[in-house]
């Protein structure tokens, strides 16, 4: 940059060819001679030494967000798209950079790679993940939760594992490494209990969601039962009646005890499904992305195993979000009518 372009550091306006110029000795700032002796010292000297020191050639260095030909960086086996050495996710598809350096390498911040790829990222650190300025602490972030990349999950090595699963590994690698020590199958999954279908189909447990569906659609058929004998009793009414929250209370009052048993029937068949789904939801996923990776690893007949890995594993966001419906519904209508038989019951029925 000639000096003509260039600006006082200290009063910020241009410097042009026939100023007086001065120079900071230490990092090269220019300033306009009665600048510097009005100051006394380099407009930037409390920069001095440190990662914001003023640079006399700019041009020189990496534009943010680019990457050097000289520096390495990853690229993306999804995208095959290219980031920084220093990113833990690519920042353009969002897969996980699994694979850590060996023989001792180090990331840009001096610290050693973990398991996944675990990095120690400076925040406030130039081109860092929140950008120049931010809290001098680290940020561990470990991908296997704990786990070693290399130690064994039902014969595979976690960190491959971990790659078929991409969402969430921190919780899955610990827990599939804790079923495969001890053979336990039972465990505890709210989202498998609260939406059974969609977390199985969310997990690519097609086999499990499709059964958990049936289950469901026929404990709402049953517990919609008591919906429809009471839409009988409103029928039989005059046209100019209103219905009104005594009117449905006296429905509940002609609800044959057949009814009740269906009712409850199906709040048992659906509570009952709920529970096994969130005991044993986790099990069946460990078992078929084992099954899937083992029968893609062995199968001869694939020519790129790896494309097919990352298409048969993660999650099917979309079958998720559509099987939440039914579960929704399923809670909502239990609710609503647990709830209008408890009012029923407290304001004297039966």
């Amino acid at each position: 940059m000639s000096q003509h372009e260039k600006q006082c550091v200290y009063c910020k306006a241009k410097l042009f060819s026939d100023d007086e110029v001065v120079y900071c000795p230490v990092c090269g700032a220019p300033h306009h001679k009665d600048c510097y002796n009005e100051s006394g010292h380099c407009a930037l000297e409390h920069f001095h030494g440190t990662a914001d020191e003023y640079d006399p050639h700019p041009e020189n260095k990496e534009t943010d967000g680019e990457i050097g030909r000289d520096r390495k960086g990853h690229t993306c086996r999804r995208c095959e798209k290219m980031s920084s050495a220093d990113t833990i996710f690519c920042p353009y598809c969002g897969t996980p950079f699994i694979e850590a350096q060996e023989n001792g390498e180090k990331n840009p911040s001096g610290e050693e790679n973990g398991p996944l790829g675990e990095r120690a990222i400076p925040f406030g650190e130039k081109n860092g993940p929140f950008g120049e300025t931010g809290t001098p602490f680290m940020l561990h972030i470990d991908l296997m939760g704990g786990v070693d990349k290399k130690e064994k999950i039902d014969g595979i090595e976690a960190g491959e594992l971990a790659s078929f699963v991409r969402v969430n590994t921190r919780r899955y690698m610990p827990l599939f490494k804790a079923m495969d020590g001890k053979k336990s199958k039972a465990g505890w999954n709210w989202s498998a209990f609260l939406f059974p279908c969609a977390w199985n189909a969310y997990r690519k447990n097609y086999m499990a969601a499709g059964v958990l569906l049936a289950v469901l659609l026929s404990a709402f058929y049953l517990v919609s039962s008591l919906v429809f004998a009471l839409n009988s009793y409103i029928g039989t009414l005059p046209v100019d009646v209103q219905v009104t929250p005594s009117v449905i209370f006296d429905a509940y009052a002609t609800v044959t005890p057949m009814h009740w048993v269906i009712f409850g029937a199906g709040i048992i068949i659906d509570f009952v499904s709920r529970i096994i789904s969130a005991i044993y939801g986790d099990y069946w996923y460990k078992e078929r992305v084992c099954a899937k990776f083992k029968e893609i690893k062995t199968d001869d007949e694939i020519d790129n195993k790896d494309e097919v890995l990352h298409q048969k594993g993660g999650v099917n966001q979309w079958l998720g979000m559509f099987a939440l419906y039914p579960s929704v519904i399923m809670i909502y209508q239990c609710g609503s009518l647990i709830f209008q038989v408890i009012v029923w019951l407290l304001t004297g029925g039966m």
